[in-house]
């Protein structure tokens, strides 16, 4: 896989997962005091430790990447068609995220894959969605990327106060991008809370977001203002 930028990739991963419809939820995750394992060395199929590594590490990626995407984490596996060297997709992308647990495009195909399937956890993974999204926040906690994904997630479980939580998480590590905005207003919009959706949809659109979606939810509730007209009404 060619190598990418690490924050153009984030704007990538987060784009497409937020394109995913929020109805038609898939099966709910399971408890939040599941067991999902120890962060210890990883054991690849030749007895050889292999990770675990940080996807945000310049070094981890030179270094570990290119072996993990070019046998597991392959167009095969991200675009869910089926598994590299495993009978399922979820055999190499449980590698993947054993090898690299906040692997941001791997995460978000294992959203995909949980959408796809209906089942938690997927087949050929060890662990539920909400486990492997535990195990990347105890790996590396400081990774905003991860906290939108799992924000993400949440939201499509139908867990809105828990995906405003960590989606707030992000926007204090700083993390304050188009994609963050819109997935913000979307939850806003389920807890009704039509002005913040509002206020975030106009940030998203502000930093460049391309689709009208939030908008156009927003105008059929006959909420939408545009930005000028908010800004005039709250100086009167």
């Amino acid at each position: 896989m060619k190598d990418i930028p690490a924050t153009r990739l984030a704007a990538l991963v987060l784009t497409a997962l937020v394109m995913l419809p929020i109805t038609g939820h898939a099966k709910e995750d399971p408890a939040l005091d599941e067991y999902c394992g120890e962060m210890n060395p990883h054991m690849d199929y030749h007895g050889l430790y292999y990770g675990p590594f940080d996807y945000t590490n310049p070094e981890d990626r030179a270094k570990h990447l290119v072996v993990v995407e070019n046998h597991h984490f392959t167009a095969k596996v991200q675009t869910l068609e089926g598994g590299s060297t495993a009978n399922d997709v979820g055999g190499d992308l449980a590698y993947t995220l054993r090898a690299f647990p906040n692997h941001h495009q791997a995460l978000e195909t294992l959203i995909r894959l949980w959408v796809k399937q209906k089942q938690d956890p997927p087949r050929g993974m060890e662990y539920s969605v909400n486990c492997w999204f535990d195990r990347a926040i105890r790996w590396r906690p400081e990774d905003a990327v991860v906290r939108v994904l799992y924000g993400n997630y949440l939201l499509r479980s139908d867990k809105v106060d828990k995906a405003i939580d960590e989606y707030k998480v992000a926007e204090k590590m700083g993390f304050l991008n188009a994609n963050l905005f819109y997935s913000m207003g979307l939850a806003l919009v389920e807890k009704k809370d039509y002005p913040g959706a509002l206020e975030y949809a106009h940030k998203a659109y502000e930093a460049g977001y391309p689709l009208p979606g939030l908008r156009d939810k927003l105008i059929r509730l006959g909420v939408w203002q545009n930005a000028k007209a908010v800004t005039k009404k709250k100086a009167q």
